[in-house]
């Protein structure tokens, strides 16, 4: 099942810690985004979903969906993640098709959220 999507105006309040924003911070999503996402493992060991906004085949043949196992590029800086940079090679050990990601912003700080890493300010 589906959840619901969140408009810009929404408030919304996070359910992880993510690139120095603690779980249970409010903020404002000013907009939204679908499409695919891919669980990486990075150089420190942890794990982080870069959007296909930003991600793609190092393989130019292969066409843009990356599979699980595949090796993949980050081709922008668009989301702002710190821990990585254009350029960089991380194969992919999950795909989540279909994810709606929105930025938020925080305080006057704007960060990219998955619709999964966040829940309704009521």
């Amino acid at each position: 099942m589906r959840y619901k999507p969140f408009y810009p105006g929404d408030k919304v309040i996070t359910i992880i810690d993510f690139e120095n924003i603690p779980s249970g911070t409010a903020g404002t999503v000013s907009s939204k985004w679908s499409g695919t996402a891919y669980a990486v493992n990075l150089a420190d060991g942890t794990f982080q979903w870069l959007s296909s906004s930003e991600f793609g085949s190092e393989n130019p043949n292969k066409g843009s969906s990356l599979e699980e196992g595949d090796v993949g590029v980050v081709t922008s800086d668009e989301h702002h993640h710190k821990s990585v940079n254009v350029g960089d090679r991380f194969t992919v050990y999950k795909v989540a098709y279909d994810v709606d990601h929105y930025e938020i912003v925080f305080n006057n700080e704007v960060k990219w959220y998955g619709g999964f890493q966040l829940v309704k300010f009521f």
